[in-house]
């Protein structure tokens, strides 16, 4: 008995050993790095956290509207106003991983903001550059209440404005300065600069992706950024809406800018969506790729006036767009 005890003893060793020498052929599960959210929602006034999981290489994070949304070298994502965006993470090798950030009206008792200068009522200014390149705005609030505000600039090659409302100027030009509360109220003011020389550097603002635009031939086989007119559909006559672009293909992390037209009302009444936020989304008219497959960009405007473009991302997608296109023209 004693001599079965040990050849059994000797077994299990023998089996021991052969799994810790790498006896046991079984691969082991390599997990790949990924996004810790592909889609998040931040209020006004609060903030969001991203992070690369799997992962112990540097990652390199950008945001595709910084007027929209910030985000920092350690993935916190700082709301600047409301909209979407996309925040990207690139890693060392290259890899680019995206998530649609969302940012949505916060908590707050401000019904209306009015901007204008220290030195006076007016929310229409002029800027001299040899009197100063910078110039303090304020905001009255109603009621007033303590609440940090959102600073933005329509222009910034223009003049840019900082988080305290202090606007520092740098080209000619006319630019919208515009304080935001985080229930989405806002109120702005016209700079008008003047005087810049000729020989001041202007500001390079630097780019946070690379965006390729791709150029669509028309069908005389002519290289034309605008293609056909697009359908436009609306129940009352007053306005009308026209996008530059009926189809427009992008690879993931690239974007395109849709010019627009409208009749008989402002260009601010331009509403833009996106049918997927997934594959990609809008601002302004500027499309940002997010993710493979198809959606519909739409600018509508205020009385429902709507013109929509077609997007494929990807290279099936792009293929199957473009065969669609082709055998609809024969």
């Amino acid at each position: 008995m004693k001599r079965f005890i040990a050849i059994v003893l000797c077994g299990v060793l023998f089996l021991l050993t052969l799994t810790a020498c790498g006896g046991d052929n079984t691969p082991a599960v390599i997990q790949q790095a990924s996004l810790s959210a592909t889609s998040l929602n931040v209020k006004m006034g609060g903030s969001g956290q991203l992070s690369v999981l799997n992962y112990a290489g540097d990652v390199t994070w950008s945001s595709s509207d910084t007027n929209i949304a910030k985000v920092s070298s350690m993935g916190i994502i700082e709301p600047v106003s409301i909209g979407s965006v996309a925040v990207t993470a690139t890693l060392e090798e290259g890899e680019r991983m995206t998530c649609v950030v969302d940012v949505q009206p916060g908590a707050s008792s401000i019904q209306a903001i009015a901007v204008t200068s220290f030195y006076s009522d007016a929310n229409d200014i002029t800027v001299n550059y040899e009197t100063g390149d910078s110039v303090k705005l304020k905001a009255i609030c109603a009621p007033d209440v303590i609440e940090k505000l959102a600073w933005s600039s329509s222009d910034e090659l223009i003049a840019s404005v900082d988080s305290n409302g202090v606007v520092t100027v740098w080209g000619n030009g006319i630019v919208e300065i515009t304080a935001m509360a985080m229930n989405g109220v806002k109120g702005s003011c016209k700079v008008r600069v003047k005087n810049v020389p000729a020989g001041v550097k202007p500001r390079v603002i630097p780019k946070v992706d690379n965006v390729e635009i791709p150029v669509i031939e028309n069908d005389e086989g002519v290289q034309n950024k605008f293609k056909s007119p697009v359908p436009v559909t609306s129940p009352s006559a007053k306005t009308s809406v026209i996008v530059s672009d009926k189809n427009v293909y992008l690879e993931v992390g690239e974007s395109f800018t849709l010019t627009y037209a409208v009749g008989n009302t402002k260009a601010d009444d331009v509403t833009w969506m996106s049918s997927d936020k997934a594959v990609a989304i809008v601002t302004g008219g500027r499309i940002v790729a997010v993710g493979c497959g198809r959606a519909v960009i739409s600018a509508v405007t205020g009385d429902g006036a709507v013109a929509s473009c077609d997007v494929a991302v990807g290279k099936d997608e792009i293929k199957l767009m473009k065969n669609e296109v082709s055998e609809a023209k024969k």
